[in-house]
């Protein structure tokens, strides 16, 4: 099986129904329950989370339906680029491009914090576009 077509799945329940979407729960637990150093790390933590799913075709689903949500594997590397990433390499190079310019450690922290906002702004004009590429679909 090639990289891009590796999914990751998950077990939810369908919470909401609405025409061409669902809200799926999806309790993630960590797979390293078995690591000696669990309690150092917080993906050993479980979370509750909702996502929107887009549904199989012709498949009615109800309220309390156990689904499996997948996702590309590709689709995941992407949202972490995206959400971790791209705003670290951000800030990181506003402080360094600020201190460079000899403003003071003040400065460029507040300046890689604007810059985390505009980021975020950005990411929020351009959640449409995102939505359609970063896509959780269903199977029983």
């Amino acid at each position: 099986m090639s990289k891009e077509q590796q999914q990751i799945e998950h077990e939810g329940r369908v919470v909401a129904v609405s025409g061409d979407r669902l809200v799926v729960e999806i309790i993630s637990k960590s797979s390293c329950s078995g690591c000696s150093a669990k309690h150092l790390c917080s993906a050993s933590e479980m979370k509750v989370k909702e996502v929107d799913v887009v549904p199989l075709p012709g498949v009615v689903y109800n309220v309390g339906d156990v689904v499996m949500v997948t996702a590309s594997e590709a689709m995941g590397n992407m949202a972490v680029v995206i959400a971790y990433v791209l705003p670290f390499v951000c800030m990181f190079a506003t402080v360094l491009l600020v201190s460079l310019m000899g403003y003071s450690d003040a400065v460029a922290g507040l300046g890689a914090l604007a810059v985390l906002a505009v980021y975020y702004l950005m990411l929020r004009l351009f959640r449409a576009k995102l939505e359609k590429k970063i896509v959780f679909t269903t199977r029983y």
